[in-house]
C-alpha cells in the first residue's frame, strides 16, 4: 500500500501524526497528559521525533505511530504516541495495545 493509499484509507490517523510530528505540539500534549512529577523532569526542548518506519522480520514493511526521545535529567527517555479511534468504547483496548 502506497502512502497515498493509506492516507485515504486512514485520514484520522494521518491528521494526528501530522499535527503531532511537530515537536511543540506534542510536548504540549506530553505536558498535560503525563504525571505531573514526570513532566517536571523532562527537558521538553530537547524531544524530537524518531523514524517511525521498520522491517519485520518477514521483511514486510511497517509504520509505527509516534516514536519521541527526550531528556529527563541526564536519562535519555523515550516517549511513543499511540492513535487510537474508536466508535465505541471497547473495554479489550488496554489488551489490544
Amino acid at each position: 500500500m502506497t502512502d497515498e493509499e493509506a492516507l485515504a484509507k486512514h485520514p484520522h490517523d494521518a491528521f494526528f501524526k501530522s499535527a503531532f510530528s511537530d515537536p511543540r505540539n506534542a510536548a504540549l500534549f506530553f505536558r498535560q497528559h503525563l504525571p505531573p512529577a514526570l513532566a517536571e523532569r523532562i527537558h521538553w526542548p530537547s524531544l524530537e521525533v524518531l523514524p517511525g518506519s521498520f522491517v519485520r522480520e518477514s521483511l514486510h514493511q511497517a509504520h509505527s505511530d509516534l516514536l519521541f526521545s527526550v531528556k529527563a535529567g541526564e536519562l535519555p527517555l523515550l516517549l511513543y504516541l499511540v492513535f487510537e479511534h474508536q466508535t465505541a468504547v471497547d473495554p479489550a483496548m488496554p489488551l489490544r495495545l
